[in-house]
This record gives structure tokens, sequence and C-alpha cells, in this order.
């Protein structure tokens, strides 16, 4: 089996072929995985709060390009308005919900940092199978 790891600057490369569709089916099948790992074993983060959701800027790489595709969609923000590439969603057992960047945890939930890096760590190794899919197609191999 082998690994795929690509630099942020050859993965915008690679998604920058791609069309919008395709970029937000792979960003919808990757955070599938993600969610499917984390959500759905009930992963709690503190006494009264859980783990909801994930969500994905999926034209985070592009956005730094001059690319107009990107230009009109809208970003993700956390609680305190910074633009972020993952927001992870916690929902209290009273129904609040926060919309948060990993740094963000702690400090508006009360939540250990290193719960909030182990997340992120999961969500990275996720990534490395989106990796594996981008070289494929980059290399004119047929995903499956």
């Amino acid at each position: 089996m082998e690994i795929y790891t690509l630099t942020d600057e050859k993965r915008r490369k690679i998604l920058s072929k791609l069309k919008y569709k395709q970029i937000r089916i792979l960003s919808n099948f990757t955070m599938y995985k993600a969610k499917s790992e984390m959500i759905t074993k009930d992963f709690i983060i503190a006494n009264d709060w859980k783990l909801a959701d994930i969500r994905e800027d999926a034209f985070w790489n592009l956005r730094f390009m001059d690319n107009n595709q990107v230009k009109n969609i809208p970003k993700l923000k956390c609680e305190c308005g910074k633009n972020l590439r993952y927001q992870y969603i916690l929902r209290s057992s009273s129904g609040k919900e926060l919309k948060l960047g990993v740094t963000r945890f702690a400090q508006h939930a009360g939540i250990p940092q290193n719960i909030a890096n182990q997340i992120h760590e999961r969500v990275n190794s996720i990534m490395i199978f989106r990796d594996e899919i981008l070289v494929k197609y980059d290399q004119g191999m047929k995903v499956e």
C-alpha cells in the first residue's frame, strides 16, 4: 500500500484542474469518511458537548489562486469570525450549536486542547485518503 501526501502547492495544482462539481463531490466524499469515523461513534467532546458535524471549505486551496470559480462561494467562519478550512460543529444537550475551528474548541466550549487536536489529527489522516484520489486522477488512473 502506498501512502500519498501532497504539498499544498501540488494539491492546489491538481484541484485547479477539476471542475466545481468534481471538487464538491470529492470534498463531500472525504467529509463523509471523516464523519463516519467520528460522528457516528457519538464522539463526546465534553460533558455537555457532542461533535455534530464537520464541514470543509472544499475550495480552501483554490482561494489563494487567481481563480474565478471560487470568488462567489461563501467561506466557512468560526464563531470569532475567522475564515476556516475545517469547521467543527458542536451541539450541546440543550440544543445550542457552536461552529468552531480547531483552535477555538477549548476557548469557546471549555474543551481540552488535546481533544481538539486529536479530532483535527483524525481529519488530517483522512486527507491522506483524498491525496491518493488526487494523485491517481493527476496520473490519469481510474479511481476505484
